[in-house]
């Protein structure tokens, strides 16, 4: 019986850890940002939205940012911290948040304005 209970807690402390993913640091997400951006999809309060169907991030460097979200490319500043980018510079400068980001996909949340939109990505 000793033996069942070590071995059970034995698994069950190895699917626990290893179902764990550490955490990327700001380096890696800022490494990971690099890139040109397209807009593959946007939600506006929960509802497809086509207002933003050029919409595009270019993060240069870890600081400096190009972004067409007001309608025409701006340059701004940026910086990622605890998966949050805030932006400054620029006519619009909202907070962006990472939900997830991958070589070729980032999925953001950003409110703006009483609206929460929900963005899906492409490298």
């Amino acid at each position: 019986m000793h033996k069942f209970l070590f071995l059970f807690f034995v698994c069950t402390s190895l699917l626990t850890l290893s179902s764990c993913e550490k955490e990327p640091s700001t380096e890696e997400l800022n490494n990971q940002l690099l890139g040109t951006w397209t807009l593959q999809s946007a939600q506006r309060n929960g509802q497809s939205t086509e207002t933003l169907n050029n919409f595009k991030l270019e993060f240069e460097n870890d600081t400096l940012l190009f972004s067409n979200l007001s309608g025409s490319r701006e340059q701004q500043t940026y910086s990622v911290d605890n998966r949050i980018i805030q932006t400054k510079g620029a006519r619009m400068n909202p907070e962006y948040q990472i939900i997830q980001i991958s070589d070729s996909t980032l999925t953001l949340k950003m409110y703006f304005n009483d609206f929460e939109f929900d963005f899906e990505f492409v490298k």
